[in-house]
């Protein structure tokens, strides 16, 4: 058997390739335990293990190209028609064998000795006769048992299932078949399984090369074989069939599970093919219809026998493929624009006298042209496509699926340009070629009532109308850019300006009903529109009140408050905006009066309703204070007062309730059953998470109108001003998934300043800020001084322990890791105070009080007064220890004191009894008055610089009289001074938003662990 075999050795390659892995090397440790023979084309090993039965596995050759008929073992997987270790190691063994070179192979022939030396043949007792008849329900084997008696056989007959477990002395051509039977002996004797069951492909397999078989009285030979379709000439035309049989020549087709049956009955064959169900019913049917076509019927059939070529191989008449037409491909560029959906860009292949396109180097390989054929050139085309995808800007997509989709419509033009420059290829248009005009200044756009709540938005532009209102019909239609659609296939270009009049307007709009109408806010985003307005309706008649309306001169008849400028324009604009029924937001910086302007208009709507003024617990008694001083004449009750009492039961219009935002949640219920005709938030930014309970119980509440007061209406994202104005005027930014969609990720993760500009022209009308510098002119200055902290031995010590074991718990991961990180940030930044705060055993002092310390000392021995800030009540607490022991007398307020007594202790520090405050910077960072004090530390930074700013505006505000200056103690090579460089990013964060500068940022768990490994201690 050692000769060498180079083709069957590539098919057997090819086959031990496809192998699994794992049974490939279970094979391996088979390999040597095999014994092969070899009977012409047919290649069997047969091995012995200790605790497993003989094996026998075959492979067939097919005799004119030495390609793999067909592969099988007698295990149970193999019958199966399955892969088998086995098999792995044969495939494996044979190969290794067919791979010897003939120097390799024995020097004599004495190993034939041993089959020439044989005297005498021994006949087996039994021989196995198969009778095979055909039917309706497929075909049926009826296998005979032949006796020998020396040497003369005894009359056939039926094998029964008795007879089965004596098979031992059988023929050698019988030792499969006898395999087979003794492992499925249940399935072939006492199953009603019909017979394409019973007798399974590997059943069939079974009786390969078996002399003694018969097909409906012939004598037959059965071969493995594999299946393939053919079309070749036949009498003028093409015959369509399979390799297994001449064209014209007869062929049965019998379904055998896993398999098809073929009898050759001129050739007295049986074929064997391993085939699925669906490819053999495909086989059977093609089989049975015989089909013989004309030349042009076959090519108008081509791409059937394409589609055929993904479960068969079809194989063509080499005359036929000759005789097609060739043609050479061209690559167009198939764009669409659309004012809705934007820019698509489908690269395609087209061929003269071709209908249609296809996707370049994809799809049939032959295409009809009227009466003729044409085969693709796929690689050109391929080629042709690289050439382009490799030009195309990668900014704009990569083309892998053969389309781009672009829906910013600025950006899908700048395409359009760059490929009518650059691409040198044909652009074909699904719709018109776009024409573009340029936007004239005499252009107008009018908005038409055309009855109660039917609006039509139309466009001028040199004589010519233009209806624009199904531009903005959808609520989530695309925001309008630098190209306006203004017909079939024809834009304008425009300029900023009227882009973002146009933009605002999508905002003013009511599409609740099928006609579009016009929301309440729309009066305050139009008013300073040019836009010509036509017909009645009483939205429009507002929004032209509202262009004519004269800014209020003097503040209400009866308002004690004398007003400034900047605090009588506020009014002015509280009125006319509350009139109009508009929610709007004061952002006055902190220290500029927004009290006192938010008074006036509560006292010129005290004959409206009853006003509710939710604020902090510690400034509800401020509020009381202003009142009484500012508008006497306002009935005015402390809710925490009279809550439970008759009082409260009798409010009504020139009535003022002061309530805690902690007891509007307590009490919601009660206060809903009050049509408020003001409801004012002080400190708004308390709403500022939407999902929070009290922003869900201030919903709840009904009102006519809504102030908030805020100096920081953004602290730390978008979604934080989103929250504010859906309490204070729900239309003005839509629904969360829009404003998310259309504001919050372009302008924070993509830095899209267009959004901005437009985010920021939207809430203009309603938000009203002014700094104090631009203001105030004669407010004292402020110095702002940076005192870094170093650190002690022992405190350094006992910090770097915490930081490093913290690092080895985050590095083990598990659940909550954001938890943990936060907590850990908050222990390293409580042992930058003072490790005492974490560690109660630590014994060493703080370098923060130990400076502070000196300093306060100079400041009270020179009368100065000091605001003293942290967020840690318990630090606030040590340096209370401090104090005492250097005879500094002080106050303390935390969120732990009592509400009643905060009023007595702000006012003992105001007079001047007491010249040191410690105060937790929630607890007094806003809301109050505290211009007693000149000086103001923060202990320990937050995370937001906007906290500290409010908290330092206790101090710098009107009213005080003295420069002021601001000591931020940082511990160095801390965590402190991490957060410090978030300071830089978050600093001025309103201005960003309201003012336009960039975005801000927030951070993740992954960031709050770099923000700990970078800030090892030198």
């Amino acid at each position: 058997m050692r000769n060498p075999e180079p083709s069957k050795l590539l098919a057997l390659r090819a086959l031990h390739s496809q192998i699994p892995a794992d049974i490939r090397q279970a094979g391996e440790f088979l390999m040597p335990k095999f014994v092969l023979s070899r009977k012409s084309d047919h290649y069997m090993g047969a091995i012995q293990l200790d605790d497993h039965p003989n094996f026998m596995t075959q492979i067939s050759f097919d005799p004119d190209r030495d390609t793999i008929n067909g592969c099988a073992c007698n295990c149970t997987r193999g019958k199966r028609g399955q892969i088998c270790e086995h098999l792995a190691g044969f495939v494996a063994a044979l190969m290794v064998e067919l791979d010897r070179s003939p120097n390799e192979s024995a020097s004599t022939l004495d190993f034939l000795d041993k089959y020439l030396l044989v005297t005498k043949v021994d006949h087996r007792n039994i021989q196995l006769e198969i009778d095979i008849e055909a039917s309706d329900l497929g075909v049926t084997p009826q296998i005979h048992l032949v006796r020998f008696q020396d040497g003369i056989p005894s009359p056939r007959r039926r094998l029964t299932a008795a007879e089965s477990y004596k098979l031992d002395q059988t023929d050698p051509f019988d030792q499969n078949l006898v395999e087979y039977i003794k492992n499925f002996r249940q399935i072939l004797f006492y199953s009603q399984y019909a017979p394409y069951r019973k007798y399974p492909w590997g059943f069939w397999l079974t009786l390969s090369g078996h002399p003694r078989l018969r097909f409906q009285g012939q004598d037959v030979e059965l071969h493995p074989a594999d299946l393939e379709l053919v079309v070749q000439e036949f009498k003028g035309g093409f015959w369509l069939g399979t390799n297994l049989t001449k064209s014209g020549t007869p062929m049965h087709s019998f379904p055998v599970e896993g398999g098809l049956l073929n009898f050759l009955p001129e050739e007295k064959r049986l074929l064997l093919c391993q085939v699925d169900g669906n490819r053999a019913g495909l086989v059977r049917e093609i089989v049975e219809q015989n089909p013989v076509l004309s030349k042009e019927l076959l090519l108008s059939n081509l791409h059937r026998l394409e589609k055929l070529q993904k479960i068969f191989h079809v194989r063509m008449p080499e005359k036929l493929l000759k005789s097609m037409s060739k043609a050479e491909p061209e690559l167009i560029l198939i764009v669409d624009l659309n004012p809705f959906r934007g820019f698509s860009l489908r690269p395609r292949i087209v061929y003269n006298r071709v209908k249609g396109d296809v996707l370049p180097g994809e799809g049939q390989l032959y295409l009809q042209a009227g009466n003729d054929v044409i085969r693709r050139e796929l690689e050109t085309e391929r080629e042709m496509f690289r050439q382009f995808q490799m030009k195309f800007p990668e900014e704009w997509g990569d083309l892998d699926s053969f389309e781009c989709e672009i829906a910013d419509l600025d950006e899908a033009f700048r395409v359009i340009d760059w490929l009518k420059s650059e691409s040198g290829l044909k652009l074909v248009w699904t719709r018109k070629k776009p024409k573009i005009r340029k936007w004239q200044r005499n252009a107008r756009i009018a908005l038409h009532m055309k009855g109660p709540s039917s609006l039509k938005i139309e466009l001028t532009h040199k004589g010519e109308k233009h209806d624009l209102t199904p531009l903005f019909a959808e609520e989530q239609g695309p925001l309008l850019q630098k190209y306006l659609p203004v017909g079939e296939n024809d834009w304008l270009q425009i300029d900023a300006l009227l882009r973002a009049q146009l933009n605002r307007l999508r905002f003013a709009l009511d599409r609740s009903n099928p006609q579009l109408d016009l929301k309440r806010i729309a009066p305050a985003l139009l008013a300073d529109m040019p836009f010509e307005l036509v017909g009645q309706s009483p939205l429009l008649e507002r929004v032209r009140r509202m262009q004519s309306a004269k800014a209020a001169a003097q503040p209400p008849e009866g308002f004690l408050g004398d007003l400034r400028h900047y605090q009588l324009e506020g009014y002015a604009w509280l009125s006319k905006m509350s009139e109009a029924g508009i929610g709007v937001c004061l952002a006055d910086d902190m220290g500029l009066g927004k009290t006192v302007q938010a008074l006036a208009i509560m006292y010129a709507r005290k004959s409206v309703g009853p006003c509710l003024v939710v604020a902090p617990a510690s400034v509800v008694f401020n509020w009381k204070e202003e009142i009484d001083r500012f508008a006497p004449d306002l009935d005015t009750m402390v809710y925490s007062e009279v809550g439970r009492s008759r009082r409260f039961n009798k409010i009504g219009p020139g009535h003022v309730v002061l309530i805690s935002y902690a007891l509007v949640l307590r009490d919601c219920e009660k206060l809903s059953k009050v049509n408020w005709g003001t409801l004012v938030l002080d400190e708004a930014q308390f709403v500022k998470n939407a999902l929070s309970k009290t922003a869900r119980a201030l919903a709840q509440i009904p009102r006519d109108w809504t102030l908030g007061l805020t100096g920081t209406p953004l602290e730390n994202h978008l979604g934080e001003l989103w929250s504010i104005f859906r309490m204070i005027s729900p239309d003005i930014l839509g629904d969360w998934s829009h404003f998310k969609r259309r504001f919050m990720g372009p302008i924070e993760k993509q830095n899209n300043q267009e959004r901005l500009d437009i985010l920021k022209s939207l809430i203009g009308p309603f938000v009203l800020r002014r700094t104090k510098k631009q203001v105030l002119n004669d407010l004292p200055d402020r110095t702002e001084v940076l005192l870094k902290v170093d650190l002690g031995d022992q405190q350094i010590k006992r910090y770097e322990e915490e930081r490093l074991r913290l690092l080895g718990q985050l590095d083990k991961g598990g659940e909550n890791l954001g938890f943990k990180v936060l907590a850990g940030i908050t222990r390293l930044r409580q042992m930058a105070c003072h490790p005492i705060l974490v560690d109660e055993k630590y014994k060493g002092d703080s370098a923060k009080i130990r400076l502070f310390s000196e300093l306060i000392q100079e400041l009270v021995a020179e009368s100065h007064s000091a605001l003293v800030f942290s967020q840690f009540t318990g630090f606030l607490d040590q340096i209370g220890l401090e104090l005492n022991r250097i005879h500094v007398p002080f106050l303390t307020m935390t969120g732990e004191t009592p509400v009643k007594h905060r009023k007595s202790i702000i006012k003992r520090f105001q007079s001047g009894e007491v010249g040191v405050f410690l105060v937790s910077l929630r607890a007094g960072g806003t809301g109050l008055n505290l211009t007693q004090a000149n000086y103001v530390f923060h202990m320990d930074p937050w995370w937001n610089p906007a906290v500290e700013e409010q908290a330092t505006d206790r101090a710098h505000r009107m009213g005080q009289t003295r420069a002021v200056t601001v000591y931020r103690m940082i511990a160095a090579h801390t965590i402190e001074e991490s957060i410090l460089r978030i300071h830089e990013k978050k600093r001025d964060l309103v201005d960003r938003i309201l003012e336009g500068q960039e975005q801000a940022e927030n951070l993740d768990v992954d960031a709050m662990i770099q923000l700990i490994r970078d800030q090892a201690l030198a």
